[in-house]
């Protein structure tokens, strides 16, 4: 059954327990990754971004496009794309371990919804080689379940956490929740997600009938 989240006094969050890079250490020798795993990741993520992060000297952290000569400063790349750009060169100079905490905040802004897919598919993927600990905010439907559906065919959902942030209007009272394993509560959360697209299907109906 679905339950719709309309009418509801609090609006919630989706908090996924898996934690996107926002910052790393400089490392004076930048070394390559040879396992197949990662650099299978790595690969991806390059494709997809169509370039990859390089740390310049003098310069700090650029962006080089693999069909633009000149490379491209942090600050003039979407914050999706840094957030992907920088997962990829942790992994590529060996800042990531095993059992690290990587903490990520809402790392699917900005990216096109195949590329969050792609992402959470690198992210699980890693989990899963390095038994990280990963705590991820979003508000995306698709990144959101693809996050489950990833995990759920790396047989690791016994590693997966979703928690359900809510605060009542009324009160100001903010409760969290874990829906991992009850009943309704993974619909109810994909409710709270898609709740914005269906007031504007309600709005188009009152308009035009329906």
């Amino acid at each position: 059954p679905v339950h719709s989240c309309r009418g509801r006094e609090s609006r919630s969050y989706p908090v996924c327990r898996y934690i996107p890079v926002d910052s790393f250490k400089e490392y004076g020798v930048a070394k390559e990754v040879s396992n197949e795993v990662l650099n299978s990741i790595t690969n991806r993520l390059v494709d997809i971004m169509g370039g990859r992060a390089e740390f310049l000297q003098k310069i700090g952290l650029e962006f080089k496009d693999n069909h633009i000569s000149d490379t491209i400063h942090a600050v003039n790349v979407s914050t999706g794309l840094k957030s992907m750009a920088l997962l990829e060169y942790a992994l590529r100079i060996g800042a990531i371990e095993e059992g690290d905490i990587l903490i990520l905040d809402e790392p699917e802004i900005n990216l096109h919804p195949e590329w969050q897919l792609e992402y959470a598919r690198s992210l699980v993927e890693l989990q899963k080689k390095f038994e990280l600990k990963i705590i991820i905010t979003t508000h995306s439907p698709y990144f959101m379940r693809a996050i489950e559906c990833f995990t759920d065919m790396s047989n690791t959902m016994d590693r997966l956490n979703v928690y359900r942030v809510s605060k009542e209007k009324d009160t100001g009272k903010t409760s969290i929740e874990n829906v991992s394993y009850s009943e309704y509560g993974m619909t109810d959360l994909y409710d709270d997600l898609s709740a914005p697209l269906e007031t504007l299907e309600d709005l188009l109906n009152e308009t035009y009938g329906g």
